[in-house]
């Protein structure tokens, strides 16, 4: 009864021992997953950074560079604006000369009229 005894208990302790060593290697494998997975969040964290800087710093540049152009359009329309003011006041100009001319025009046709229906030789 004896030898069974220690048959059993032995064979016990070996289930055990491979039960061990079973639990170790799953958790010898279980952190090397936990170590490669915390290990790609880390890298995808520090991509994911790297490409929000980017983002960051490009729209930046297109802001500024934008910002710039704005400047650049608002001095050419200011620019623009001045020079059509000046062609509206040498349009008006024009007008008003060419208002004058016309009633210029008029009155020497007037007067041409009024000198063929004088007999010149009457005076």
């Amino acid at each position: 009864m004896q030898s069974e005894l220690a048959e059993k208990t032995a064979e016990l302790s070996e289930k055990n021992k491979r039960i061990s060593f079973i639990e170790a290697q799953m958790l010898d494998t279980f952190e090397a997953r936990y170590k490669k997975w915390d290990k790609e969040t880390a890298d995808l964290k520090r991509q994911g950074e790297r490409e929000k800087n980017q983002a960051e710093t490009t729209y930046k540049r297109k802001v500024q560079s934008m910002e710039a152009d704005l400047v650049s359009l608002q001095e050419n329309v200011r620019f623009l604006d001045s020079r059509l003011a000046q062609a509206t006041e040498e349009a008006d100009f024009a007008r008003k000369e060419c208002d004058i001319n016309k009633r210029r025009l008029q009155e020497w046709d007037n007067y041409l009229s009024q000198l063929k229906d004088m007999n010149l030789n009457d005076l």
